[in-house]
């Protein structure tokens, strides 16, 4: 094999400036520049790849008025990071109801409550209308104190009626579930407060275990239940016939010392019905008869108030 022979090559080489041929040291400090200039590239490349790409700043033409405005480029992986720190701070923040008064479900509230509801985080005050329904319908105003939301009727709420409050997700509250509360308001009437002092004042003197009537007992709640249908207008004992009987023991109060002619019921002043009358210190004007207020008020408490027994909201205010 012919050896290479670097003189006679160089003699062939010319400097491109000068065209002068390439001799001796000329060439060497050529080679080296050369070597120079390689390792240099060789070691920009491996310094842009190793550095972290970073989104950089770049002019660009604005659509108008020939302002130049501000675009950003990046590697691949930074966009990924920034888009998601992006969407992050792009969705809203909502809002979670913590507990509300009265409960989903309550009963017996009172009907002047105010209705409240709580939530995790404190509401935007500035906000001048809010979406609300409630049904039955009724006047609603409203007002936020810190993280509760307070609603106030405009007239108290009606006895016994179930109503359902709705607030759905909005611009003023962005809600994380829409807020359904369902709540039935406390009764006009009960068994305890109303139906029992009247009962036991006209007709328990008779209806119970001691009584003439025993057979019909009137003197527990329980037992008087015999006699209702709860909503019902046409339960037993709202029927005439109980008051027609019950008018002609009211006749009979009296002549309470001897035998009454002409009636099934014999009334004597030492009769059950009497001697338990007088104890309980009721006029004998009361006994075996309602008023039209009074047959009023136990319709109301069976059709309206369903026969309630009784309620923790009264006995509250009492």
């Amino acid at each position: 094999m012919e050896a290479f022979d670097f003189a006679r090559v160089a003699k062939d080489w010319h400097c491109n400036r000068c065209e002068l041929p390439m001799t001796g040291p000329r060439r060497w400090i050529l080679a080296g520049r050369q070597f120079l200039a390689a390792i240099a590239g060789a070691i920009a490349v491996a310094t842009i790849i190793s550095i972290p790409w970073h989104l950089q700043a770049v002019p660009s033409r604005a659509s108008s008025g020939g302002a130049l405005a501000t675009e950003a480029i990046a590697a691949p992986g930074a966009i990924h990071r920034d888009r998601a720190n992006l969407l992050a701070q792009a969705e809203p923040v909502t809002i979670g109801l913590s507990n509300s008064n009265p409960a989903n479900g309550q009963m017996d509230i009172p009907i002047n409550s105010i209705l409240q509801f709580e939530f995790d985080r404190p509401l935007d005050d500035e906000f001048e209308e809010l979406d609300v329904t409630i049904d039955p319908p009724i006047s609603l105003a409203f007002n936020t104190e810190d993280n509760r939301l307070v609603l106030e009727p405009a007239e108290p709420m009606t006895f016994s009626t179930d109503y359902l409050i709705q607030i759905p997700s909005q611009a003023a509250i962005p809600l994380t579930e829409d807020i359904q509360v369902e709540f039935r308001t406390e009764p006009q009437f009960t068994y305890e407060d109303d139906v029992l002092p009247l009962l036991d004042a006209s007709c328990v003197g008779c209806h119970r275990p001691a009584g003439r009537a025993r057979r019909w007992a009137l003197d527990s709640y329980d037992a008087v239940l015999d006699y209702i249908d709860k909503g019902d207008p046409d339960s037993e004992l709202l029927d005439p016939i109980w008051t027609n009987r019950h008018a002609v023991i009211a006749r009979a109060r009296r002549f309470t010392q001897s035998p009454i002619e002409g009636t099934s019921t014999q009334i004597t002043s030492g009769s059950p019905e009497v001697t338990y009358t007088r104890q309980k210190g009721y006029s004998l004007e009361r006994l075996g008869q309602w008023t039209p207020a009074e047959a009023e008020l136990v319709t109301t408490w069976i059709v309206q108030d369903e026969a309630a027994e009784n309620s923790a909201a009264r006995a509250l205010r009492q």
